[in-house]
């Protein structure tokens, strides 16, 4: 991903603080979902797919790494999107007026950035609810007490879910005021 942001930027100021707030965002998230996934006692082994992967034979694979690599992975496609828009903000605000301070366009832009992080954190929202359809109509089947609130909201299956949209969301949340920092300490002249 890092290759692409200079592929498309340039070797520059932009794109290295980019790559540097992606980094940072992207460790606190990973810090934060190691946390989380030890904390709730997620095991990674919840979906479909591990049975296919333990019926091959890869019964090595450690399946709360490659959970953690998965929320990883989803975190970085959305810290990619709202980091650079960030600093493309701070980039036009400081264009548009060279007399405007750090704090100024600071702020300027952290309106930008409250409104892209609203609208990502959304989109996150319902692109896994989307895919979790069939789960959203469990809550909907009062099936007491089997399938009641708790038992569902318990599943190690839908926990994960709820889990990597939360920290997506968490490091959208923190990635904004870090890129937005990071741009004009480094790019306002």
């Amino acid at each position: 991903m890092f290759f692409i942001i200079y592929l498309t930027e340039g070797w520059n100021k932009k794109s290295h603080v980019a790559v540097l707030s992606t980094l940072i965002s992207l460790l606190i998230v990973g810090v934060l979902a190691k946390f989380f996934i030890e904390f709730i006692y997620l095991s990674g082994r919840s979906g479909e797919e591990v049975l296919f992967l333990s019926g091959a034979g890869l019964n090595n694979i450690n399946f709360q790494g490659l959970l953690l690599a998965g929320v990883l992975i989803s975190a970085l496609g959305v810290l990619d999107d709202v980091i650079l828009s960030q600093i493309s903000a701070v980039e036009e605000i400081d264009e548009a007026n060279k007399n405007l301070s750090k704090k100024e366009v600071y702020k300027k832009a952290m309106k930008i950035g409250r409104t892209h992080t609203a609208s990502m954190v959304n989109t996150l929202f319902l692109v896994y609810a989307g895919a979790s359809l069939s789960l959203l109509i469990l809550f909907n089947l009062k099936m007491e007490p089997v399938l009641g609130f708790n038992a569902i909201i318990n599943q190690e299956m839908l926990a994960s879910e709820i889990a990597i949209t939360l920290l997506g969301s968490l490091g959208l949340i923190l990635a904004v005021p870090l890129s937005t920092w990071l741009a004009v300490r480094f790019i306002k002249k």
